[in-house]
């Protein structure tokens, strides 16, 4: 798996929109980002059409045991971000995934 940093994917879409600079790109990934962290803060879902949706995750105070202390620590309620793939990402994704992952039948011996 390759993962791709905001740099890196800036570049692949200039490939595709020449018009645009990566500068742009990149500019609009960090908005795109950001603006996305903000409303989930707020407590909003954000759903991409044909992508998928960005939802607050909620997590309940919980208490854990330190390992090198042996003391127990209540963990306070956090709250993180979930994503949920749109059904229409998930099978362009396997199409895709199916068409890259041709494997050639082997015999058993």
């Amino acid at each position: 798996m390759t993962q791709l940093r905001n740099a890196a994917l800036s570049g692949i879409m200039k490939q595709d929109y020449p018009e645009f600079t990566k500068q742009d790109f990149y500019d609009f990934l960090q908005i795109f980002c950001r603006v996305i962290e903000q409303e989930v803060q707020k407590g909003n879902e954000i759903r991409l059409e044909n992508f998928g949706t960005f939802y607050p995750k909620y997590n309940k105070p919980k208490s854990n045991v330190d390992l090198h202390t042996k003391q127990r620590v209540i963990v306070p309620e956090s709250v993180t971000f979930g994503f949920h793939a749109s059904e229409a990402l998930v099978k362009r994704t396997r199409k895709q995934a199916d068409i890259d992952t041709v494997r050639p039948k082997v015999k058993p011996e």
